[in-house]
C-alpha cells in the first residue's frame, strides 16, 4: 500500500531508531477470546492513491450537498471523548490533519458535508428526539454502556439488517459477532473513531523503577512464556519502599478502583460471559472456571490489600496533596505519580499513553499476565465506557445511507487517521522501544467484547460485575449460588425483549 511522503519519512526514521535500540523481542500473538468471523485480508490500497478498480465494492451515491451529522460525545472531554471525527479547526497534530484529509475524500465521494453536534451525553436525548419527530443527526457516537440499552427500547437501528460487510478490517468482526444477540446488533466499532481501540486495558511499566530495583524486564518473561500471574505478583511485591513519614514512596502497583482485579481476571482466561450461539449466552465463572477464578481472586485480593507495595488511585492522590491541584481528578493525578517514578506498574488504556510522554527512561507496555504457562493465549477486555457507533431510529433517517457512508469513511480512515493514531503516534512516537509496539499489537488482537458490557443498569442489567464483587468478599461458590438465577433470568429477559422488537 502506498503511503504519503510524510508517512514514509516517519516510518523510515522509526526503522533507523529501532535498529539502534536493543529490543527484547517477545511473541506478539493473542487469539480471539470469543468466536468471530474469519479475519479479513488486509491488502486494500489507500483510497486516494489506488486506481478505482482496486477498491472494495462500496455503495456510492451523490447526495447533493446534504449534511451528514454525527451526534457525538464532546472531543474536548478528559475521558471517552469523540476525538478526530470532525477535528477542531485549531488542531494541528498529524492525526487531526489526516482526519481532515479523510473527511474531504469522503465528502467529495458522496457530495456531502460532514458535521458534528457535540454534547456530554448524546444518549440522554435520543428518546426525546425520536418522540418529538426530530431528525437532527445521522449517526451517534457515545459510551457503549449508556447508548446500547436504548436498543432494547426500540430506539436504535438493527445494524444486522443493513447491507454492510462487518468482517472488513475497518470494522471489527469480533465486536459484530459478540454484540449480536437474537439477530439484533445495535452498536459497532469503526476506524473513523479511535475510541474503541483506546478502550482496551493493559499494563504500563516504568523503566526507571525497573532499573532502580534491578528487576527482569516483563518483555523477557513474555518471550519465555513466563509472564503469568505469579510472576506479575512477585514483581509487584519486589517494589516496596514506602516512606516512614507517610509521604509517597515507591510501590509495585498503582490500581484504579477494581480495574486490575477485573481485567486480570479476564487475562487469566476467565470469561465474563460467553456467547454460545445467537440466542444463548453463558456465565461460566462459577462453573467451568470456578477453581481458577477462586485461586486468582485469593492471590490478587491479597496483593491489592498489601499497601506496602500496592496503592489505589485515591490513596496515592491523598498522599500527594500538594500536587493534586495540578490534575483534573484522581486518575490523572495517579498517572502523573506513576510517570514521576512512584510505581512500577499501572493498568490503563491506550488513550492515556500521552500522559507518560515525558518519563525519564520512558514506559513499557506489557499484556495482561496469563494464569499459568499452560494458558495458550493472552486476553484483554474493553472499558465498558468506551465510545462506539450506533444509528438512532429517527423519522426521516435513511439508515442504509448512513451505513454506506460510514463503511467508506472507515475504509478511508484505516489508511489515514487510524494509521496516524495507531501506527505512527502510539507505536512510534509515544513508544520508547520496538517491543512496546509488539505488545500493543497483541492487545489489539486479543480484545474480548462481552455483551454484559452493554447492559450495566436497569432491569436489563446483566450483573456479572456484582458476581465478581461478591466472589471477592465471600467465595466464587457462594457468589455463584447467589447470582446464578438472577443473571440467568436477566439474560432470558434480554433475549425475550430482543425477540419482540421489530426491525
Amino acid at each position: 500500500m502506498k503511503k504519503t511522503a510524510f508517512f514514509l519519512s516517519c516510518l523510515l526514521a522509526a526503522v533507523m531508531i529501532a535498529a539502534s535500540l536493543a529490543a527484547c523481542a517477545g511473541p506478539s500473538g493473542g487469539d480471539n477470546t470469543t468466536p468471530a468471523a474469519p479475519p479479513p485480508e488486509d491488502q486494500t490500497p489507500g483510497p486516494d492513491t489506488a486506481p478505482a478498480e482496486t477498491e472494495p465494492s462500496f455503495r456510492f451515491a451523490d447526495y447533493g450537498g446534504d449534511e451528514f451529522v454525527v451526534y457525538q460525545r464532546r472531543q474536548d472531554l478528559n475521558d471517552y471523548a469523540g476525538k478526530y471525527i470532525v477535528p477542531d479547526e485549531s488542531a494541528s497534530d498529524v492525526i487531526s490533519d489526516e482526519a481532515v484529509r479523510r473527511n474531504l475524500i469522503v465528502s467529495q465521494k458522496f457530495n456531502i458535508e460532514i458535521k458534528a453536534i457535540e454534547t456530554n451525553n448524546p444518549y440522554s436525548t435520543i428518546m426525546q428526539d425520536i418522540n418529538g419527530g426530530e431528525c437532527p443527526y445521522d449517526l451517534v457516537l457515545d459510551r457503549r454502556r449508556y447508548v446500547a440499552p436504548l436498543g432494547l427500547d426500540g430506539a436504535l437501528v438493527n445494524l444486522n439488517k443493513l447491507e454492510a460487510d462487518y468482517t472488513t478490517h475497518w470494522w471489527d468482526a469480533k465486536a459484530a459477532y459478540s454484540y449480536s444477540a437474537g439477530g439484533k446488533l445495535f452498536v459497532i466499532p469503526n476506524d473513523v473513531s479511535v475510541g474503541n481501540l483506546e478502550g482496551a486495558r493493559f499494563f504500563f511499566f516504568n523503566k526507571q523503577v525497573l532499573e532502580d530495583f534491578h528487576l527482569t524486564s516483563p518483555y523477557e518473561y513474555v518471550s519465555k512464556n513466563e509472564w503469568i500471574l505469579d510472576t506479575f505478583i512477585s514483581m509487584v511485591k519486589s517494589v516496596s519502599a514506602p516512606n516512614a513519614d507517610g509521604t509517597l514512596g515507591v510501590y509495585g502497583l498503582l490500581d484504579e478502583d477494581n480495574s486490575v482485579r477485573n481485567h486480570c481476571l479476564v487475562g487469566c482466561g476467565v470469561e465474563w460471559i460467553t456467547k454460545v450461539d445467537e440466542n444463548t449466552f453463558e456465565v461460566r465463572i462459577g462453573t467451568d472456571y470456578a477453581l481458577r477464578a477462586q485461586d486468582y481472586l485469593d492471590k490478587i485480593n491479597a496483593l491489592r490489600a498489601d499497601v506496602s507495595c500496592c496503592l489505589e488511585m485515591a490513596e496515592a492522590s491523598g498522599m500527594d496533596p500538594a500536587g493534586s491541584a495540578d490534575y483534573e481528578h484522581k486518575y490523572d493525578h495517579g498517572r502523573g505519580l506513576f510517570a514521576q517514578g512512584h510505581f512500577l506498574f499501572t493498568q490503563s488504556q491506550m488513550e492515556c499513553a500521552y500522559q507518560f510522554a515525558d518519563m525519564a527512561k520512558g514506559f513499557g507496555v506489557v499484556v495482561n499476565p496469563k494464569y499459568d504457562a499452560d494458558q495458550a493465549e493472552y486476553y484483554h477486555k474493553m472499558d465498558s465506557n468506551s465510545i462506539i457507533f450506533c444509528i438512532a431510529k429517527l423519522s426521516g433517517i435513511d439508515a442504509q445511507k448512513t451505513v454506506n457512508i460510514l463503511d467508506y469513511w472507515g475504509y478511508v480512515a484505516s489508511s489515514t487517521s487510524m494509521e496516524a493514531y495507531y501506527e505512527l503516534t502510539l507505536k512510534i512516537k509515544r513508544a520508547s522501544d520496538p517491543t512496546t509496539a509488539e505488545m500493543l499489537d497483541t492487545v489489539k488482537a486479543s480484545i474480548a467484547y462481552p455483551i454484559s458490557d452493554l447492559f450495566t443498569s436497569g432491569s436489563y442489567k446483566i450483573d456479572v460485575g456484582a458476581l465478581v464483587n461478591d466472589a471477592s468478599t465471600t467465595s466464587v461458590a457462594k457468589a455463584w449460588s447467589a447470582h446464578q438465577k438472577s443473571i440467568g433470568l436477566t439474560i432470558k429477559r434480554v433475549m425475550t425483549k430482543l425477540g419482540e422488537l421489530e426491525d
